[in-house]
């Protein structure tokens, strides 16, 4: 069969897996390691899918000539402008099985830039395998339930958790939601979506403080000991 992947806003390593997984014919229940039973795979979108953080700048591809000092390395970003194909390429090939099967299996690997492969009869012929990347700025569907239940009834909540409050973090790659609970003086996060920079800088703020209370407990407690 042949499938094809929308490369478009997909993560380069979240997009090797799965290729990589057809390829090898894990998707079959007739799977055998021993055995090349894999599906063709056609990449379009090459040029559009996506690095987090600062991998761009950060990832190098290295290669060598075979001659002295023939050490090459390109960073991503450079690669993408002169062989965007081969980043895909590359990741697919670390994540096969590194034995005999695994040439034969990339050579089922079709990578193309643009939305267009001259491959449309032998995909309409077998299986169209569309992947579409994930909303980044979908909401936990448990904590928007959660949330709900809040709004409509809030006097509830407040007898439940005595006080609370949402706050809603803008960021690039979408929303971070939090809900809190507050008891007396104390507040913690019930439930949080998103692993985004301001909520990792709120829990190193909160574990500093708790830190900064402990060390002047201890200070406290030697001065009452030692008074000179």
């Amino acid at each position: 069969m042949w499938h094809v992947v929308n490369g478009r806003g997909l993560k380069v390593g979240h997009a090797a897996s799965r290729i990589a997984r057809l390829l090898i014919g894990k998707h079959k229940p007739t799977y055998n390691p021993a055995f090349d039973a894999g599906d063709y795979v056609v990449v379009t979108n090459a040029e559009k899918l996506i690095f987090t953080g600062d991998k761009w700048k950060q990832k190098l591809y290295r290669w060598h000539t075979g001659y002295p000092g023939g050490l090459k390395e390109v960073k991503a970003k450079d690669m993408l402008y002169k062989h965007p194909d081969a980043i895909i390429r590359t990741a697919v090939s670390k994540m096969l099985p590194k034995n005999k099967l695994r040439w034969e299996r990339l050579k089922r690997l079709r990578v193309f830039v643009g939305e267009e492969h001259p491959h449309e009869g032998q995909v309409s012929q077998g299986y169209h395998y569309q992947v579409e990347p994930q909303s980044r700025s979908a909401v936990d569907p448990a904590l928007a339930a959660f949330r709900d239940q809040v709004v409509a009834d809030p006097d509830a909540f407040v007898r439940k958790y005595g006080g609370g409050k949402f706050s809603i973090v803008p960021q690039e790659q979408g929303m971070a939601v939090v809900a809190t609970k507050i008891k007396g003086t104390h507040a913690h996060a019930v439930r949080s979506f998103g692993n985004t920079r301001s909520l990792r800088a709120a829990r190193l703020d909160r574990l500093r403080k708790v830190v900064e209370d402990i060390q002047s407990a201890q200070a406290r407690e030697a001065a009452k000991r030692d008074p000179l």
